[in-house]
């Protein structure tokens, strides 16, 4: 993955991030924002499987940003046995391109 498209679709997840963070917090305070369609996430996905060309991407994306929203625990991947990090974008997105590439 070149390091222009690396960059750009790590800074559109750490938004994507931000925006469930945010959606958290106000579910903290008392408001279901389920049936709130969040046009904007859905276009930010929908760009970064366009991006990258694979729609394989979007489980992954999803496991980023809804499987650990809840918890303290770091986002990461077993590889090989080994606990690797994948909490910075640019990790996540090199470990998976990687992954998929060698299938």
């Amino acid at each position: 993955m070149e390091n222009n498209t690396l960059n750009f679709c790590a800074d559109i997840l750490s938004k994507m991030d931000l925006e469930v963070s945010k959606r958290n917090e106000i579910y903290k305070h008392g408001v279901d924002l389920a049936n709130y369609e969040s046009i904007y996430l859905e276009c930010l996905m929908d760009a970064l499987i366009f991006i990258l060309k694979d729609e394989s991407f979007r489980s992954d994306i999803e496991w980023y940003l809804f499987e650990y929203c809840k918890d303290d625990e770091e986002r990461h991947y077993f590889i090989n046995n080994e606990k690797v990090s994948v909490e910075d974008p640019k990790d996540f997105f090199k470990i998976n391109y990687d992954l998929k590439k060698n299938k």
